[in-house]
């Protein structure tokens, strides 16, 4: 759907705000419930399960990178939010200027790294 409609409609980003809130949200629940639950209150097991049913980032399992996924989206929808509602402010301005010369330092970085190493 989004991409027949473009990803620019105000009632697209706010979705996409809550829809991934609440998958964060879930998710971090939902890890502590069933490490809780599976653990029975033994205190070595909940290590043991943290470090697989855990959202920590080492090890990067599959628990942990949805979660990232979900924050990522929640971010970046609610930049994209509050950038069409202050668009006209100096301080989303100078944000978007300094945006687009971090784009161009990375680009550039980028293609001399490939072009002499």
């Amino acid at each position: 759907m989004v991409w027949k409609t473009g990803f620019t409609q105000r009632q697209i980003h706010k979705k996409t705000f809550w829809i991934s809130t609440i998958i964060f949200i879930s998710i971090q629940v939902l890890s502590y419930a069933t490490i809780l639950f599976l653990s029975e209150g033994n205190q070595e097991t909940v290590k043991e399960l943290t470090e697989i049913l855990g959202t920590n980032p080492m090890p990067p399992l599959p628990i942990y990178m949805f979660n990232g996924i979900a924050v990522a989206f929640a971010i970046i929808s609610a930049c994209i939010i509050i950038a069409k509602k202050f668009e006209n402010s100096f301080l989303i301005d100078a944000l978007n200027k300094t945006g687009q010369l971090a784009l161009t330092f990375y680009v550039a970085y980028v293609i001399i790294g490939m072009v002499f190493f």
